[in-house]
């Protein structure tokens, strides 16, 4: 019979030997670079000035030209083909929006029912540094029966910066329409021109509300406004008009792209989208083909770790009126998301044929040392690199290198055309053997086998 000290000993020698082999299966050291053509793409890397570490935006190409939607299996190689420490960061806008509104007034200006609209009456008296308006100024003024409104005046003088664009508001109760509005600009008002338009409507049907009532403006400053409008109501009027300035200097690095439908799911009908690639999303926008259209959508990313269809967006989309007097539905914010596919799913209404999706993306951004010679390349598409943990491994962790850039030198570098390194074919998933983990479950086996015979043993032996 085994004594207990003999049982002891067996067993302690089985769990180290287990745990050599758990030891064993832990990732090594990354081996030597692998060379540039191991890689599907490269994009020549064109530096502007001298610099330790350089930037660049990258576009949406880049994205389309890796494997992994992280971007892990991108980086940059210098002339010597060794690796370089690099970082990516999604881009971020300049300067943050600033808007100024100014109320402005508004002076209603008519016209005899019978005469064209060209013929309004105001009168103007200037009085040293005073200026009065006066509309309806004649011998009908007090005549409303013979006069209708035609127009407003809006008084911009007294604005520090010319406005981008007017908010204009009518009363609640009017609804129900599409029009169209003109402003005209003057500065002694007898010259007009024509300084911004577009469409106005109030549509409300159920839970859904289309609400459009700003007027982008062009640059130019002028002292007065001159406000028409079109295919409105009767007693279409104007309540409220809002001068709207922001910041100049303001640039959002938010790109905008539209992605044809690729076909159809089977199991649901949604209309499907591939990218090509995975960029930061946070913006979806549905654009519809066919005009005055209002459909009801839910819209769906494919969650690749989860192999699932997760939704990022529901509601109403339309697409109401033609030509210029159209409106058209605006953009759903949506958590960021990297997603190469979605899905747009029509609950209600008839789009008319399949419908487009416009997505809104944040672009990526590299920066990296500029460690060697030139020529520095970007190298991507390679899937082994994450088994092989090249370039994963950098020298620096990403704060480090982040931390550095900005306290410089740091220039910009320019993204050259993309180039065929070792082809499209290194983008796919290789099927690589294991030996290691297959090495861990033998023993995990064979020592599990171990513990039985020797219980068997022990059981025996008592």
């Amino acid at each position: 019979m085994n004594s207990p000290g003999t049982y002891s000993l067996r067993a302690g020698w089985l769990a180290a030997l287990v745990a050599a082999l758990v030891a064993g299966d832990c990732p090594a050291q990354p081996a030597d670079a692998p060379p540039a053509d191991a890689y599907a793409w490269g994009f020549p890397l064109e530096l502007k000035g001298e610099a330790s570490f350089y930037t660049v935006e990258l576009p949406l190409l880049v994205n389309r030209s890796v494997a992994d939607s992280e971007l892990r299996d991108a980086g940059v190689l210098n002339g010597a083909g060794l690796p370089v420490p690099r970082v990516f960061q999604l881009a971020k806008d300049t300067v943050s929006e600033s808007e100024q509104r100014t109320a402005l007034t508004a002076l209603p200006l008519y016209e005899q029912a019978d005469d064209s609209p060209e013929e309004l009456r105001l009168r103007l008296e200037r009085s040293g540094e005073q200026t009065l308006l006066e509309p309806n100024a004649g011998e009908n003024a007090g005549d409303e029966s013979a006069e209708r409104l035609s127009a407003y005046l809006l008084d911009t003088r007294n604005l520090e910066r010319w406005p981008d664009a007017i908010d204009l508001s009518w009363p609640e109760d009017l609804q129900g329409f599409i029009g169209r509005v003109t402003i005209e600009g003057s500065n002694d008002l007898q010259d007009w021109r024509r300084v911004g338009g577009g469409a106005v409507a109030d549509l409300r049907q159920g839970g859904t509300h289309v609400l459009q009532n700003r007027i982008t403006l062009d640059a130019g400053k002028r002292a007065y406004l001159r406000l028409r409008w079109a295919e409105l109501p009767d007693d279409w009027r104007l309540t409220r008009s809002v001068a709207i300035s922001s910041d100049d200097s303001r640039s959002s690095a938010r790109r905008f792209t539209p992605i044809e439908s690729s076909g159809r799911d089977e199991d649901d009908g949604g209309y499907l989208f591939d990218v090509g690639g995975a960029p930061t999303v946070d913006r979806l926008r549905l654009v519809l083909p066919q005009a005055n259209t209002i459909v009801r959508a839910r819209i769906f990313y494919w969650q690749e770790r989860r192999q699932r269809w997760v939704q990022a967006a529901v509601g109403p989309h339309y697409r109401l009126g033609r030509g210029e007097a159209s409106v058209t539905s605006p953009s759903d914010s949506i958590s960021r998301v990297r997603a190469r596919k979605f899905k747009v799913l029509i609950e209600r209404g008839n789009p008319g044929a399949a419908p487009a999706l416009e997505l809104g993306w944040r672009p990526d951004r590299l920066t990296f040392l500029a460690q060697g010679d030139p020529p520095f390349v970007l190298v991507t598409g390679r899937s082994n690199d994450l088994p092989d943990q090249f370039p994963l491994e950098r020298l620096f962790g990403d704060r480090a290198i982040v931390k550095l850039a900005e306290k410089g030198p740091t220039a910009t570098a320019r993204l050259g055309e993309r180039y065929a390194l070792g082809g499209s074919t290194n983008l796919a998933p290789a099927e690589l053997i294991s030996w290691r983990r297959w090495g861990l479950w033998s023993a995990l086996v064979v020592g599990v086998l171990l513990v039985v015979w020797m219980a068997v043993r022990v059981l025996r032996d008592d």
